[in-house]
Formats: structure tokens, C-alpha cells, sequence
């Protein structure tokens, strides 16, 4: 199953494929914004945001539809963070992963999710 994504600033194409990222302008560049990017663990984050993704559209009818929307645009906001050419700013990605850890943390599958990728986050970007 692949999954494609386009920025809108004419960047590259990411395509999820068997857990991997492919054709990543940021994985040509090992440092982004002063922090060097572990790729495994930058690779992993995708493959879980696509997780939470699915996990967040199934909330449909369990969390009120304000709390769903809110949660579907802070994951748009973590997903352009991550396709930015080298401007990645990791305490955007942190943020809105906080944010949706209030909205959702309390759903066991989906809570899970966010709690892991907030782990990951903080691993991926070095200082």
C-alpha cells in the first residue's frame, strides 16, 4: 500500500512504501535548522503518523467533530513540518504532537500512537 503526498511548494514526493520513505529532500541533507535528522527514527515517524492517521479517522463519532478536525489538522501540520526542505522546525512537530496528545490522549489505540511518536520526535532531531 502506498500512500502519496505532495507539498505545495513544489518539493519532492514522499511516498510511504514497506515502512521507508522515498525520494526524502531530507534525507540529502544531514542537517536540518542546526539539529542532524536520524533517518531511521525520521522514517519510523512516518510510517506512525500514517498509523495515527487511520487511528484518528476512526475516532469519527467518538470525540466531537470540533476535536476531530482540530486533530486531523494539527497531523497536516506535523506532515508539511516534515516535508519542509530543510527549514524543519522540530518544536513545531513537538507542539502540535502535544496538542493532539490533549485532544486524543485518552483514547487508548490512538493515545498510544501519539505518545510514541512524541518519544520519537524528541530522537530524531539532534542538536
Amino acid at each position: 500500500m502506498s500512500t502519496e503526498k505532495k507539498d505545495n511548494n513544489s518539493g519532492p514526493n514522499f511516498t510511504f512504501t514497506n515502512n521507508q520513505i522515498e525520494n526524502s529532500a531530507i534525507g540529502t541533507n544531514p542537517v536540518v535548522n542546526n539539529y542532524s535528522v536520524d533517518h531511521e527514527k525520521l522514517s519510523q515517524f512516518s510510517v506512525l503518523l500514517e498509523s495515527l492517521q487511520k487511528e484518528v479517522s476512526a475516532l469519527s463519532g467518538t470525540i466531537s467533530d470540533a476535536d476531530l478536525n482540530k486533530a486531523k489538522n494539527e497531523i497536516i501540520v506535523v506532515e508539511q513540518e516534515i516535508q519542509k526542505r530543510g527549514q524543519i522546525n522540530p518544536d513545531v512537530i513537538l507542539s502540535s504532537l502535544k496538542e493532539l496528545s490533549g485532544l486524543i490522549g485518552k483514547i487508548t489505540a490512538a493515545g498510544v500512537v501519539v505518545a510514541q511518536l512524541i518519544e520519537l520526535a524528541k530522537n530524531i532531531f539532534i542538536r
